[in-house]
Parts: structure tokens; C-alpha cells; sequence
């Protein structure tokens, strides 16, 4: 756009999917994250941009809000996306397959992280959870280990380099159960900080 430096526009670019990604601005913290530089850079770059009149902002946290958008917005309101992923690709940074569109307000609920970027998606391809009410080609969200785990939950791990769905079936402050979720599965244990988990279903869509 016109008047602004390469730096500038990647910054109102980074702002501006951020907020669409996830229902709320980012801070300035999480911009300077993104970039590998200082704070004091950044807001550098959002005084410039306050100033071209592409932006304003005020000392509250999540403040920044877009006053010249660089893209017409690619989803109603209200909508979140969150990528949809290989499940057999999970401990590889392999591009997002697509992806999905969800709720914001129920994602809110259903995952107890705020960051809607602490989530992704996986299609189901059997239906092993089906005891679970999720059942072949449906959609599982889950939120990104590590995370608070409660008995109950379902959780995938890798077994044996192998993806697999299991329940947390006991948990303590040091270690976690896991089985199948078939009834009589076979149980194993992990100290909590070394299990083999890739994030805990909080919601599914379901495939019609």
C-alpha cells in the first residue's frame, strides 16, 4: 500500500490475520514474536502506522484495532479458522491441508486456552471413538500439548510412531493413564512431562 515501508506493511498484515484468526488484536509481544525483534521496534512501526492513519491504539492490552484494512475480511463474523492437518504428518511442519471454519464463541468454551492458535484439526479415519460419539470422517479439534489434561479426556499420542486416540483414564501430579478407547483396552502409564502427546479433543464437527 501506499506510504508504507515493506516492514510497516508486513506488521499491518500480521496484525490484521492475527485479529481475523483469533477474535482479538494481538499484543505487542506477540507481534515482536512474530518478527524475532524487540518491543521497542515494534512500536516504532505502530507509531508510524498510528500516524499514516492505518491504526489506532490506546495503553490497554489488545488495543490496536485496524483503521484501513489491507484485505476485505475472507470470513463472516464470528467465524474463526483452524487448520485442518495430517495426522499422520503431526511431528513434521508440513503446511495445513486446509481450513476449517468454527464458531469463536464455542471454541471459547470448549478450550480453555484463549489463543485460538493453540488449536488444529484432524479428520477421522476409523471409528474408534465412535463409544465416544465421534465416529469416521468426522472432524476432531483438539487443543496443542502440552495442555491440561482431566480424567476423561481424550487425547492423541504417538504410539509407537503411530497416531492413536486414547483416554485419560488416571491422573496425578507426576504421571498419566492412558488406554484405548474400546472397553477393556490394554492401560499405560507416563511421567506427565515426558508423555507422548500431540493435544486433547475439545470439540468435533460433525461429517454429514
Amino acid at each position: 500500500m501506499k506510504g508504507l515501508t515493506e516492514k510497516q506493511r508486513q506488521v499491518l498484515e500480521f496484525i490484521e490475520s492475527f485479529e481475523e484468526t483469533n477474535g482479538m488484536a494481538p499484543t505487542v509481544y506477540e507481534i515482536a514474536e512474530n518478527f524475532s525483534v524487540k518491543t521497542s521496534t515494534i512500536f516504532s512501526h505502530l507509531r508510524a502506522l498510528q500516524k499514516k492513519k492505518y491504526l489506532s491504539r490506546s495503553s490497554k492490552a489488545r488495543s490496536i484495532a485496524i483503521t484501513k484494512p489491507m484485505h476485505p475480511k475472507r470470513r463472516p463474523a464470528g467465524l474463526r479458522s483452524i487448520p485442518l492437518v495430517d495426522i499422520h504428518s503431526l511431528d513434521k511442519k508440513s503446511a495445513p491441508l486446509k481450513e476449517i471454519f468454527c464458531d469463536a464463541s464455542f471454541l471459547h468454551r470448549a478450550s480453555s486456552a484463549s489463543d485460538l492458535r493453540n488449536l488444529f484439526a484432524v479428520t477421522m479415519e476409523n471409528d474408534d471413538l465412535q463409544n465416544k460419539g465421534i465416529y469416521h470422517g468426522d472432524i476432531a479439534i483438539l487443543r496443542k500439548h502440552p495442555a491440561a489434561i482431566r480424567t476423561g479426556d481424550v487425547i492423541l499420542a504417538m504410539i509407537n510412531d503411530r497416531p492413536e486416540f486414547r483416554e485419560c483414564t488416571k491422573l496425578d501430579n507426576d504421571s498419566v493413564e492412558i488406554s484405548g478407547t474400546a472397553p477393556g483396552a490394554s492401560s499405560c502409564s507416563y511421567p506427565l512431562e515426558e508423555a507422548p502427546f500431540k493435544g486433547v479433543v475439545v470439540s468435533v464437527q460433525r461429517s454429514l
